[in-house]
């Protein structure tokens, strides 16, 4: 089904700014002709932040929030990738903010809300110190953000996140993301999901990041269900 819209999207290239061949330039607008259909034609990119990754690795290129507007296809079976006959790549972003983005995203859209949520598009969070957030729900976002607390995501394509010092976020859906954005905090995930790892130097309350990776659970240099931390450039197991 086509429609005509504009909104705000997000994308991934190679290193290089191409995808599948075609070179971009932040800042321009691109168009394309012809019939706009979602994994055929026109300039493809996601609603959902999180969603790029299952078509570009996080740890090997390069994101932009995008508008996207003209005819758009949908596909609505698998995720929230979209063909448009217009794009504009506006900034480019990090990891860190993807998932922020992505956690507003869901936010926003959630059919249930709270500390605990169970439901589809669920989104949960937690702010205080030795806090607990869960959601279980299909692509729900848990977030925590005191010092030594916990985020758990269980659903396909749902995120986990945790900000706060010594924090453990973990996630068990497929095609999901666990986030260890704070001091000395560590993330665990089952095979096939991502674990955005982040270490940071300096002092409380003013912590400064000095690396980020991301990994996948692969059952053998990352093990499914154990709990890693990035040190001084290196993904160790905790």
């Amino acid at each position: 089904m086509t429609e005509m819209t504009s909104m705000k999207t997000y994308k991934a290239t190679e290193k290089d700014l191409t995808c599948k061949g075609f070179k971009f330039e932040v800042g321009k607008e691109y168009e394309t002709e012809g019939t706009i259909k979602c994994c055929n034609n026109g300039f493809h990119s996601c609603e959902n932040p999180l969603d790029i990754f299952n078509y570009y690795a996080p740890n090997n290129s390069r994101f932009f929030e995008c508008e996207a507007s003209g005819d758009v296809s949908r596909d609505n079976d698998n995720d929230t990738k979209v063909a448009t006959r217009k794009i504009k790549l506006l900034a480019e972003l990090n990891i860190k903010n993807l998932v922020e983005a992505s956690i507003q995203f869901i936010s926003e859209k959630a059919v249930n809300k709270g500390k605990h949520c169970t439901g589809d598009r669920s989104a949960s969070s937690a702010t205080g110190d030795s806090s607990a957030s869960s959601a279980t729900g299909y692509r729900s976002a848990s977030s925590a953000t005191g010092d030594r607390s916990a985020s758990s995501a269980t659903g396909d394509s749902s995120a986990s996140i945790v900000t706060g010092e010594c924090s453990e976020a973990s996630v068990d859906g497929k095609k999901a993301i666990a986030c260890a954005l704070g001091y000395d905090c560590k993330a665990k995930g089952k095979i096939g999901c991502w674990l955005v790892l982040v270490d940071r130097y300096g002092r409380k309350n003013d912590y400064k990041i000095k690396d980020v990776k991301a990994v996948i659970v692969d059952g053998e240099e990352i093990k499914k269900d154990t709990y890693y931390k990035l040190v001084s450039g290196e993904v160790v197991e905790c």
